[in-house]
């Protein structure tokens, strides 16, 4: 804009940086989901008493606690879990494998989980556990069932309607919290993230 105007009051004859492209902007921040509104979705996903509270209390443990994407919890198998060391192999991007780390709590709820998952012949770990018009009991959540629980208790949390609780900012809290330890190249392994 600078050298536009000093060419339009004829100060310069050409504008040298006419032929260059504005660089674009870069994505906004998301910001992380706050930490009392995580909170008050699982409190109140277990206060439920339900098996689908127990079901998405662990789901939104694991993404409070290991920053998860939703596609590598939904594909997370019964198989890779060692609950013993407390860890889950998880398939990321591009097929790239990686490790999340349980804290203790997180680890109790999916074992209170693995109580009332219902007997089906699928290996992943969290399924439906009614029939709908997407998926039948017993099969495999798929990724935009956690965007559902996650408005369920939301809304079960009384947290404000118009707030944004996406999985995405639970991996952003996640990111922020590790992101104060100063180890970038930790968070990156952790986050399963192609380069820091």
């Amino acid at each position: 804009r600078f050298l536009a105007g000093l060419c339009d009051k004829r100060h310069i004859k050409k504008n040298p940086m006419r032929k260059i492209e504005r660089p674009a902007n870069p994505d906004p921040q998301i910001p992380p989901i706050p930490i009392p509104w995580a909170r008050a979705m699982i409190r109140a996903a277990e206060a439920a008493q339900t098996d689908q509270g127990l079901r998405d209390a662990a789901i939104m443990r694991l993404l409070l606690t290991t920053g998860a994407r939703r596609s590598e919890l939904t594909g997370l198998s019964i198989d890779n879990m060692d609950l013993d060391n407390g860890r889950f192999l998880v398939v990321g991007k591009r097929k790239k494998r990686r490790w999340l780390f349980l804290i203790p709590a997180t680890r109790r709820a999916i074992e209170r989980w693995l109580r009332v998952r219902p007997h089906t012949t699928s290996r992943a770990l969290f399924v439906s556990l009614k029939t709908n018009q997407h998926r039948r009991a017993g099969s495999p959540l798929v990724p935009e069932a956690i965007n559902e629980l996650l408005e369920k208790w939301k809304s079960e949390a009384g947290l404000p309607e118009g707030a944004s609780v996406s999985p995405h900012k639970w991996r952003h809290r996640f990111g922020t919290e590790l992101g104060r330890a100063k180890n970038q190249f930790v968070l990156q392994d952790l986050l399963g993230h192609a380069d820091i």
